[in-house]
């Protein structure tokens, strides 16, 4: 038996997913799921497919250097597109089972403020970190009250302005129910995700939202004085922020960021410097952990790009956060699949964006799988960087 086939075949019982225990001992998914953590385009373990081994060793000259607190490494496992249409749980439960089976030591959830205002949303939250946590790994949830240009705000409060005082005090008891449920379980606690580019697409709310934002989280901390690490969740593309996003970056115990360099632009350029660019955001950190919820690059040819190009986009990033690993606590690729149809023109619609926009483009072409669950080089890519970023 293959060393992936025997870390996954046991691990339906342990993990405690939601399955049946004889789904658990279903040898067709467990070998599928073995076979699609093996399964690349060569390469040996530690060696990126894209050509040379990834640096992540590292030794002073004459002695051993202490190794730096680990920094978490978390894979968006979305399911491969179905020919039936949605992903049945069998194929959502093998895109966990290969992402675990891929090494991944955290895990990003990702939930509007709608959603988790249902009836029952807090209940499923509290099961998935449950289920999570169970499986020995950390948790960070990114609460989207915004998800970059799509507002997640509850149908009641789409009317009313951010800093109404209905919306900010919603907004404060969402969060601390949050505290109150799952607090202390988790790694992070976000708010929000690509808050400055919703803000970009509204000028006119700038001070309405910012002030909402900041006048929640100060009702937050002054009523859980003990609270995980918070922050709000801003994009990164290497531009400068203006006032208001720069006071949303500094509120909070931590930063987080998501990380696509060069989204939205029409062409991908042959170079990039993520070393230039985690220095920056460790520097808008100013001493906090930073949380990288969501790293993606594309391997879209109309873009420019190719998968040789992503996975050396990837590698590349990977080197150049093994120097700064102190400083960010999780980091989290998106994601396993690239989107199928049907979810890429979802993911346009709720932007706004025309279905062959350069940021749906990049978005649906990022995954380390292509839609039928073939590897792409930066597969083996990202294996190789999950091995190396577990902790001892």
């Amino acid at each position: 038996m293959s060393s992936a086939r025997q870390l996954v075949a046991p691990c339906f019982a342990a993990l405690g997913l939601l399955v049946t225990a004889s789904a658990c001992r279903d040898e067709t998914v467990a070998a599928a799921a073995s076979a699609a953590v093996t399964s690349g385009v060569g390469g040996t373990p530690g060696q990126s497919s894209a050509g040379g081994a990834l640096a992540m060793g590292g030794g002073g000259a004459g002695g051993t250097l202490a190794p730096p607190p680990p920094t978490r490494v978390g894979l968006e496992a979305n399911a491969r597109a179905s020919i039936e249409g949605a992903p049945t749980s069998a194929e959502r439960l093998l895109a966990e089972l290969t992402a675990y089976a891929a090494g991944v030591r955290s895990v990003t959830l990702e939930v509007t403020w709608a959603d988790l205002a249902e009836d029952g949303g807090l209940d499923a939250l509290a099961a998935r970190v449950a289920d999570v946590r169970g499986r020995g790994l950390e948790v960070v949830v990114v609460l989207a009250v915004v998800e970059r240009r799509a507002d997640g705000r509850p149908a009641a409060l789409l009317g009313k302005a951010w800093d109404d005082a209905d919306t900010v005090d919603a907004l404060a008891g969402m969060l601390t129910a949050i505290v109150d449920r799952v607090g202390g379980e988790l790694a992070g606690l976000v708010v929000g995700s690509g808050v400055d580019v919703h803000l970009a697409s509204r000028a006119q709310a700038v001070a309405a939202i910012t002030g909402g934002l900041d006048g929640a989280l100060k009702k937050l901390g002054a009523s859980r004085p003990m609270l995980p690490s918070l922050a709000v969740g801003l994009s990164y593309r290497g531009e400068p922020w203006g006032d208001a996003v720069t006071k949303l970056a500094a509120l909070g115990s931590a930063s987080a960021f998501s990380y696509a360099a060069n989204l939205g632009e029409a062409s991908i350029p042959n170079a990039s410097s993520p070393a230039k660019d985690l220095d920056a955001m460790i520097a808008v950190a100013a001493g906090r952990p930073v949380f990288l919820t969501s790293v993606s690059f594309t391997s879209a040819p109309s873009l420019g790009a190719a998968p040789s190009a992503q996975a050396l986009r990837l590698e590349t990033f990977f080197s150049a956060l093994q120097p700064r690993r102190g400083h960010f606590r999780t980091v989290n690729v998106s994601r396993l699949h690239d989107l199928d149809s049907v979810s890429c023109a979802r993911a346009a619609d709720r932007q706004g964006l025309a279905i062959d926009a350069p940021e749906i483009t990049f978005v649906c072409a990022s995954g380390l799988r292509d839609v039928n669950g073939a590897a792409k080089l930066s597969w083996q890519t990202f294996l190789a960087a999950s091995a190396a970023y577990a902790p001892p």
